[in-house]
């Protein structure tokens, strides 16, 4: 029972990530959650959902003020 209490108030915790500045970035990102995660088992990581949207508007465009809100 203790068990089943503690895998529910764990699945209750969800991490999301949306991305969009570029998959690499996204990877890296994941990468050092997983590194920072006290974590034996897999079973044992964060519940963590990625969106990386690739259509988001290009971001040096933005900076650059030639994008579509300059």
């Amino acid at each position: 029972m203790e068990q089943a209490v503690e895998n529910s108030q764990t699945a209750a915790k969800i991490a999301g990530i949306m991305g969009g500045m570029g998959p690499e970035a996204t990877v890296d990102f994941m990468a050092r959650v997983l590194a920072a995660t006290d974590a034996a088992t897999d079973q044992e990581h964060i519940h963590m959902l990625v969106d990386h949207n690739p259509r988001v508007p290009d971001r040096h465009a933005s900076i650059s003020g030639s994008g579509p809100d300059a």
